[in-house]
């Protein structure tokens, strides 16, 4: 809904700033080469989120779409040979990662894994999924509607090598034992098809099969994270 000189504004301000954050980079790395331990540093360059920027109509980092969640992740290091991986990783996996790239211990109590693996072999995986979450909140009239006293909805959202599978959960997190009646809504995207996510096929025969699974597979990560917060 944006008039095209809003959009292209926009459009620009992303780049700058991304063509900003390079030259920052970029006066870090000639640092670190000056002081003679650019080749005994672990460098580490992520995005906590990625951005719409008219895709879905939209212009905003707050949605459960791929293009919100999916942000850039470079890891250097000594004895690391450049390359690319695309299995899937998490925000929780940089830190046992730099703990193993130290020499440290990892500790295990945490919920990320190590992807020095990865490094080592490209084509390895050091998980099956990458779980990320958001919250949309509910009219006042819908969520009388529904007769819920809560109007925030919870956007569990997994995603798989194929799938992008999200439960619009309400009045619950994680750390609480499932409740299927709390489930507002649910979405299924086959990215293979579908890359930008413009159909949901949660309800299409096609996908029973694939809906259950991931359901099923949904239900056991809430199960395995009711069980690490019970630690905290």
């Amino acid at each position: 809904g944006l008039k095209p000189e809003k959009q292209k504004e926009l459009i620009h301000g992303y780049y700058a700033a991304v063509s900003y954050m390079d030259a920052q980079v970029g006066i870090l790395l000639n640092t670190l080469e000056k002081l003679g331990i650019l080749n005994n540093t672990i460098i580490v360059l992520w995005g906590d989120h990625g951005w719409h920027l008219g895709d879905h109509d939209l212009w905003e980092k707050h949605t459960t779409f791929e293009q919100a969640n999916r942000a850039p992740l470079i890891i250097a290091g000594p004895g690391l040979k450049a390359g690319t991986s695309s299995s899937l990783t998490e925000h929780v996996d940089i830190f046992p990662t730099i703990c193993e790239l130290a020499g440290v211990t990892i500790p295990s109590n945490l919920a990320g894994k190590s992807l020095v693996p990865l490094m080592k072999n490209k084509t390895a995986q050091v998980k099956e999924y990458a779980m990320s979450q958001y919250y949309r909140s509910l009219s006042a009239a819908e969520a009388k509607k529904l007769g819920y006293t809560e109007r925030k909805l919870w956007g569990y959202s997994m995603r798989t090598d194929r799938f992008r599978y999200v439960l619009w959960m309400n009045d619950f997190t994680s750390a609480q034992p499932f409740d299927s009646k709390k489930v507002y809504a649910s979405e299924l995207y086959d990215l293979a098809n579908d890359p930008l996510e413009t159909i949901n096929v949660v309800a299409d025969k096609k996908y029973t099969q694939d809906a259950k699974a991931l359901y099923d597979k949904m239900i056991d990560f809430f199960k395995s994270q009711e069980t690490q917060l019970k630690g905290f």
